[in-house]
């Protein structure tokens, strides 16, 4: 009995320590289970922090798509609060959500160009308000808008444009897929219609030559100003190198930013810019340094910056092919006039084909010219008589001045000249119901014969037209030819190869509206304009 009582009290202590050794278990795996359950809370909240983190460097990649659109469509330059140890430009900004600080992130960047693309190479970094951080790169590619442009919204020529004398013989927009030569105090300038001066090739200024008051200056070339010219009020891109030398400026008024995709030479009393007024320099080369001596600095710039590259809108009009087409439109239910026609004083004409019609006679000191609808002559067309005996017996112009009525278009298969005043009878009702257009499969001259002297050169800007018409020529377009011949055009003109007002008196307005008030048989040829495309590509986590 005592050995076999003595076996259960063994029995009920093991027992007990069975029950502790399963307490001390339960007890140990609660413990590991709240230490897991602590654990893997702190691992969501440093999850939190880190997706916190990556929407923070996302708010600034997003942040540099809105700045980029806002440079290319608003003209804003790109925020730069410094430059890294890379040379690439940085900024950064922080984040807040209802007043509370949520972290911030730290861009930078730098561009390169390729022939379809302005590459914007960009890294952000979200840096949490705990500190958590993570890093995103992107390639932002770009291609810069160009607008829609309209042949007949500009002054044109095709291959170049030379212009002199002692005034601005073009005022308003300006086009030419080629060089522009401004020489002998002439120049652009937009008293009427603003709008841009654009320049495919190389714009050559000299001898005292301005560009005045216009909206922007393009050139996709290289520009180059000597002998005091200037360019004052706009704003300028160049999309080669910028040669300035001989107290030469280009100042007061320029919009920013001023953009020059090669070097800045700058020489013998020049100038950029004005003190006291904020402007941004972009140049892709080198540029003199600054300053160049107290009082004395070339640029006045309160940004210098190395940005994305001018790029000149790709255009290519056709001149010949407007002129091709219209004659093939018309030619079978145009009135047709075969060989030569000369329209004055000793010559008077009648013609008619029920739809379209062309009239022109002497009215007392007046001559009248009357055009409806589509007119072709095979041959020459000359507008005005040109023998000196009869200038020097009736003291005017061609013996009588033009007035016309009526809206239409004279093609003539061969040259065009004008050499008499051809003003609308009635000047209110131009271009929009009386509107003339000259187009010429050769060539067009236009001058008055008469003696203006200095009256034209001192009241330029204000002194009346003599000639309101627009004209097309598939070859070279002359105004004014000097000796006692004048021009004063009010419309457009529009030359496929030359455009010449190289002589004094010349002086072509451009007409605000004439694009809109043309005949509806004059073909279109406008560019196809490009909006802002904006991708993104190679999107990559990279490390802190």
């Amino acid at each position: 009995m005592k050995k076999l009582f003595k076996i259960k009290k063994e029995n009920k202590g093991n027992i007990t320590i069975l029950v502790m050794i399963m307490g001390f278990a339960v007890i140990l795996l609660t413990t590991a289970m709240v230490g897991y359950i602590f654990h893997d809370v702190k691992f969501t909240e440093q999850d939190k922090e880190r997706l916190r983190a990556l929407n923070i460097a996302e708010a600034g990649i997003s942040n540099m798509f809105a700045n980029i659109e806002k440079h290319y469509y608003e003209g804003t330059p790109l925020p730069v609060d410094d430059l890294n140890a890379d040379g690439r430009y940085v900024y950064e900004r922080e984040i807040e959500d209802d007043g509370e600080y949520q972290g911030k992130y730290v861009v930078t960047y730098d561009t390169t160009a390729t022939k379809d693309f302005i590459i914007y190479d960009v890294i952000s970094k979200g840096i949490d308000k705990s500190n958590i951080t993570r890093t995103v790169r992107v390639k932002i590619n770009v291609t810069e808008p160009s607008p829609a442009l309209n042949i007949y919204d500009f002054v044109y020529a095709k291959s170049m444009a030379a212009l002199s004398g002692d005034f601005r013989p073009v005022d308003g927009p300006f086009y030419t897929e080629g060089e522009l030569h401004l020489t002998a105090g002439s120049g652009i300038s937009q008293k009427g219609t603003r709008g841009p001066v654009m320049v495919e090739r190389n714009l050559y200024m000299e001898g005292g030559t301005s560009i005045l008051d216009v909206e922007s200056v393009h050139v996709k070339g290289n520009l180059q100003l000597t002998q005091g010219a200037s360019i004052r009020g706009a704003q300028v891109n160049v999309g080669g190198n910028l040669k300035m030398d001989g107290g030469t400026y280009i100042d007061a008024g320029l919009v920013s930013p001023l953009r020059v995709n090669g070097n800045i030479s700058m020489t013998n009393g020049t100038r950029i810019g004005e003190s006291g007024r904020d402007l941004t320099l972009v140049c892709g080369g080198t540029y003199p340094s600054q300053p160049a001596s107290p009082g004395g600095t070339p640029i006045y710039a309160n940004e210098f910056l190395s940005g994305p590259p001018y790029v000149f809108p790709e255009v290519d009009f056709d001149v010949g092919r407007i002129i091709d087409e219209y004659y093939n439109d018309v030619k079978s239910s145009a009135l047709v006039i075969n060989g030569n026609l000369n329209l004055d004083d000793l010559h008077p004409y009648d013609g008619s084909n029920g739809t379209n019609s062309l009239k022109f006679y002497r009215e007392g000191d007046r001559c009248k010219l009357e055009i409806n609808g589509n007119v072709v002559v095979k041959g020459n067309l000359q507008i005005g008589l040109e023998n000196e005996w009869w200038i020097e017996a009736f003291k005017g112009p061609a013996a009588c001045e033009v007035d016309y009525s009526g809206k239409g278009i004279i093609y003539a298969t061969g040259d065009i000249k004008t050499v008499t005043t051809l003003r609308p009878e009635n000047l209110n009702d131009y271009p929009e119901k009386t509107l003339l257009v000259l187009l010429s499969d050769s060539n067009i001259t236009s001058y008055v014969w008469r003696d203006y002297g200095n009256v034209v050169q001192s009241n330029v800007d204000t002194y009346p037209p003599f000639i309101y018409v627009v004209e097309i020529a598939k070859n070279k377009i002359q105004i004014s030819e000097g000796g006692g011949k004048a021009a004063i055009v009010q419309g457009t003109v529009i030359a496929g190869n030359i455009l010449d007002a190289n002589r004094y008196n010349a002086r072509i307005w451009y007409q605000e509206g004439i694009a809109d008030a043309l005949p509806e048989e004059l073909p279109d040829n406008s560019s196809s304009g490009r909006e802002l495309a904006i991708t993104k590509g190679e999107w990559q986590e990279i490390s802190n």
